[in-house]
């Protein structure tokens, strides 16, 4: 998956500010790595490449508990 549609997947959950996410390491296949932290102390909440098996549920799982409702 492209980072730039990663990004906007992520910007669609309305984050609180306790979390940073940050997609890198764009291989030259298009893969993105993508890890969620805690803001304040860059804790590490979950990190997984997108051609992992149901990346994108664990995402939503993931992020789900600091997404503020639109």
């Amino acid at each position: 998956m492209k980072k730039h549609d990663l990004e906007k997947i992520i910007a669609s959950y309305y984050l609180t500010d306790k979390v940073t996410v940050l997609v890198s390491d764009v291989t030259k296949y298009d893969d993105s790595r993508v890890e969620i932290r805690q803001a304040d102390t860059g804790f590490l909440i979950w990190r997984a490449w997108d051609f992992e098996e149901n990346f994108m549920e664990e995402l939503d799982k993931n992020l789900k508990p600091f997404s503020i409702p639109a």
